[in-house]
């Protein structure tokens, strides 16, 4: 492991993914580094993810190995200790599907991996600790939109540092598909509630018109001529929120994002009942991310893509 090193980035072959270079300080005691930093990262273009959720996994051995697995949330990964050789896979539909792209990762040394793009590892040293942040909270619901790639695809041509045979994997891992076989990852799910005014149609003409996925739009009641400043709205409101949380769960349907326009009974609802949102988000139904628009849909729109 390198020390003082200063903080930068490397781009990669695949999109999204980047590579961080950390400054670790060391003495007689060990050392120190900022893993994540905020300001210092987004400054040299790390998205703002904004993690929820971190994950380690130990690896008691060298040669454990593990992957190759696309989930449905961006992920910051690093090592606390040890050290590995990790190779991750474009997974996403389009141009890239397919390429891959191998490093060594000790704790000098950090990568961003962008939803939809494969990730797995073989561990160096024993006792290695990888340790990963998340955007959203793993779920049953979750993982059953994963997608995956056979660790020894001979089209990838991964140059494992320990042959496959020797290492040690788990038995699904054995039996991923190859990636001629493999699913692509799907598209963020996004319900759109509120969607009856002008702002709504015009955010569903934009969908249409650029050929986005996964969206699925969803009416207020105001459509249904109700008073919207009235506790009857407010209670609608409250049992439509248990009614989604409910529904979807017993569909097997995962949102990843929640997009509330903005007005007067969806504002209501988000300070009278956050428990009820917030207890959605924890069953990893939908993830939420509330784009407040009060005059137009500048932000949603960058948003979108």
């Amino acid at each position: 492991m390198d020390f003082e090193k200063e903080l930068k980035v490397e781009r990669t072959n695949i999109p999204g993914l980047i590579v961080f270079d950390l400054p670790v300080h060391g003495d007689n005691r060990g050392w120190f580094k900022e893993n994540w930093q905020r300001a210092k990262m987004t400054a040299l273009g790390l998205p703002d993810f904004g993690p929820v959720q971190n994950n380690i996994s130990f690896n008691a051995k060298k040669g454990v190995t593990r992957g190759i697995h696309a989930e449905p949330w961006d992920k910051y990964i690093s090592i606390a200790t040890g050290a590995v050789f990790g190779a991750w896979v474009d997974l996403r539909p389009g141009e890239s599907f397919g390429q891959v792209y191998t490093t060594r990762l000790d704790p000098s040394k950090a990568i961003y991996v962008p939803r939809g793009v494969g990730n797995s590892f073989q561990a160096l040293e024993d006792g290695t600790a990888y340790t990963y942040l998340v955007n959203a909270h793993w779920s049953l619901e979750q993982k059953k939109t994963y997608t995956f790639v056979n660790l020894a695809d001979p089209e990838l041509d991964i140059q494992w540092p320990i042959p496959l045979e020797e290492s040690e994997r788990s038995e699904a891992d054995l039996h991923h598909p190859m990636l001629r076989d493999a699913r692509p990852m799907a598209p963020r799910r996004t319900m759109v509630t509120g969607c009856n005014g002008q702002l709504g149609h015009a955010i569903r003409d934009y969908v249409e018109e650029h050929g986005l996925e996964g969206f699925e739009f969803f009416f207020s009641p105001g459509s249904f001529g109700l008073n919207l400043g009235s506790k009857s709205v407010i209670e609608f409101f409250h049992r439509r929120v248990v009614e989604v949380s409910l529904n979807l769960h017993k569909n097997r349907r995962s949102y990843e994002r929640l997009a509330v326009i903005a007005d007067k009974v969806n504002a209501c609802l988000l300070h009278t009942f956050p428990e009820d949102l917030e207890r959605i988000t924890q069953g990893g139904i939908v993830r939420i991310d509330f784009y407040r628009l009060m005059k137009t849909g500048h932000l949603f729109r960058e948003r979108l893509e």
